[in-house]
């Protein structure tokens, strides 16, 4: 794919802790409604933690789930509803499902999340990522994770492209249709702390090393891990004693640095601050971004990323990637640079659109159907 530097678009003040290079930020924020409507526009909808939702701590009035659901629920159905509407394509889960792995049976978190997400089967492409409260420490153990949301919850779907050989590791492939041809993305959904090396195909590493050799020629390759860098953008170097971990740093090091050239927008969640849930960092020129709400009221209340994919939105390139950050429950958005951004893209020259035979109405660019 074409390596072709995004150009940004800047619009509110950097924050402090960005000063020290160049952030992306947006356009005057009047909501997605704006947008809808728009022919050449699709979107991909980002998940983060989602383990206050489920956490059976928070279950307050003791009737068996927690009071924090309704927010993950709120979330599908949003997803669901407007899925049309916004021309959404796929939704991603950045992992950290759970809260308490449960490795004592029942494992009522996890059927709450199975239940939630559930919503979204035979609706639209998604995975969802092994976070660390997904899986112990150990890696021994990640038997309701591969119960839950391993292969065979995917099978069935056209979709759905495989998984490593333990389960923890998949990718999904999805297309949309824009004005420029057929735009063809694969998401791989890489488990916490990535194990072993890209060498070795029977690695975890070497199997995600392995897809993207595959798929990279026709397909944009989106990566959705749990964790890479941290509020202050910063890759981080802790071990948590997992067999063959990868720390984020040496994820970076070893597996996106060397395939910058085919990898479009890397989503990850996993850290954390009461009022700080949001940064970016750049492999080369693309995006690594960090959207994690969980010590917000309520486990989060329900904020999500929207990611806009915009033809023709651009100003001095052809096209835009809009970043959102809005909240089905509260009906609100985050309006501060860390979580409302943009940057200008070529679509035609970096995200390989293919020729397609059938017609399009409309032309080129934003245009009203």
């Amino acid at each position: 794919m074409a390596t072709m530097a995004p150009r940004l678009r800047p619009s509110h003040p950097p924050p402090m802790k960005y000063l020290s290079r160049i952030l992306l930020s947006t356009l005057a924020l009047v909501g997605v409604e704006v947008s809808v409507g728009f022919a050449d526009t699709w979107r991909i909808i980002v998940l983060p933690d989602t383990q206050n939702y489920v956490n059976l701590d928070n279950d307050f009035d003791m009737n068996g789930t927690s009071d924090y659901l309704h927010h993950f629920q709120t979330q599908i159905d949003w997803i669901v509803a407007n899925k049309d509407a916004l021309n959404i394509i796929f939704v991603s889960h950045c992992g950290d499902i759970v809260e308490h792995v449960e490795v004592v049976p029942p494992a009522l978190e996890w059927m709450d999340a199975d239940q939630v997400m559930s919503g979204l089967d035979g609706i639209l492409p998604y995975g969802a990522v092994a976070g660390n409260h997904d899986i112990l420490n150990t890696g021994v153990f990640p038997f309701n994770y591969v119960t839950f949301f391993g292969p065979a919850r995917y099978a069935s779907y056209p979709w759905y492209g495989g998984a490593s050989t333990n389960g923890l590791n998949h990718y999904q492939k999805f297309q949309v249709r824009g004005s420029y041809g057929l735009y063809r993305f694969t998401n791989i959904s890489m488990q916490w702390q990535l194990p072993g090396n890209v060498n070795d195909p029977s690695t975890p590493m070497g199997w995600v090393q392995r897809v993207i050799d595959r798929e990279s020629p026709l397909s944009n390759i989106l990566l959705t891990t749990h964790a890479t860098i941290d509020v202050n953008g910063q890759f981080g170097s802790e071990t948590f004693g997992l067999v063959d971990e990868n720390t984020p740093e040496e994820v970076r090091d070893e597996l996106l640095r060397p395939n910058r050239r085919a990898l479009d927008l890397v989503f990850s969640a996993h850290y954390h601050l009461p009022t700080d849930g949001a940064a970016l960092n750049f492999i080369g020129n693309r995006p690594v971004m960090l959207s994690n709400y969980q010590d917000f009221p309520e486990g989060g209340t329900g904020y999500l990323r929207i990611v806009e994919f915009i033809e023709g939105g651009g100003m001095t390139s052809p096209d835009l990637i809009q970043i959102r950050t809005y909240s089905p429950s509260l009906d609100q958005y985050l309006l501060d640079a860390d979580n409302e951004f943009s940057f200008e893209m070529d679509f035609a020259s970096s995200l390989n659109p293919q020729p397609d035979p059938t017609p399009i109405g409309g032309g080129r660019g934003i245009t009203k159907p």
